[in-house]
C-alpha cells in the first residue's frame, strides 16, 4: 500500500504541475506558474481562460504523509484602489480540493472538500506575489474544517 501511495505521489506530484500549464495554455491569454509556502506549500498555478474566467491551482504534497490538490474559481479579483495606477489587487472564490493522507504507515484516507479562497495580489511586470486564506471543509473521509493559506508568487507566460 505504502509503494502504491508513492507511485501515486511522485507521478501527480511531478506530472500534473508540469501539464496543466501546458493544457491550459492553449485556451489562455495569461498562465502564472509559480510556488505557494504555507499550510500547504508546494506549486500553484493561476490561469486566465478567455476574459473572463480565472482560475486558480494548487498541488501540494509532504511524501509518506499526504498529497494534495485544490482549485478555485476566482469570480472576483479587482483593483484594491480606484486609482489607474493600483497594482494590488483582491480577489475571491469558491473552490474544491482532493488529497490522499497515511494515517498510519499501512493505511491512508482519500480526502475530498469543499473550499474558498481569499486574498491580495501585488503584479509588478510578469510577477504575482500573493497572500491568501483558504477555509476549507473536508466531508469525506469525515466531516472536518481548517483554514489553510499562504503566501507565494508566479511568473506569467504570455
Amino acid at each position: 500500500m505504502k509503494r502504491k501511495l508513492l507511485s501515486v505521489y511522485l507521478w501527480a506530484g511531478f506530472t500534473l504541475p508540469l501539464l496543466l500549464p501546458t493544457m491550459l495554455f492553449a485556451q489562455t491569454s495569461n498562465v502564472g506558474v509559480g510556488l505557494q509556502l504555507g499550510a500547504p506549500s508546494g506549486i500553484s498555478v493561476k490561469a486566465r481562460i478567455g476574459e473572463v474566467r480565472l482560475y486558480d491551482f494548487t498541488a501540494a504534497w509532504d511524501l509518506g504523509h499526504f498529497f494534495f490538490l485544490q482549485a478555485h474559481s476566482l469570480v472576483i479579483e479587482a483593483p484594491l484602489s480606484t486609482q489607474d495606477l493600483s497594482l494590488l489587487n483582491y480577489f475571491m472564490g469558491p473552490g474544491a480540493l482532493v488529497g490522499f493522507r497515511n494515517r498510519t504507515p499501512n493505511e491512508s484516507d482519500i480526502v475530498v472538500g469543499i473550499s474558498g479562497n481569499f486574498g491580495l495580489a501585488y503584479y509588478i511586470q510578469d510577477f504575482e506575489l500573493f497572500f491568501q486564506l483558504t477555509p476549507r471543509l473536508e466531508v469525506i473521509p469525515a466531516t472536518r474544517g481548517n483554514i489553510g493559506g499562504g503566501i507565494g508568487f508566479r511568473y506569467y507566460i504570455h
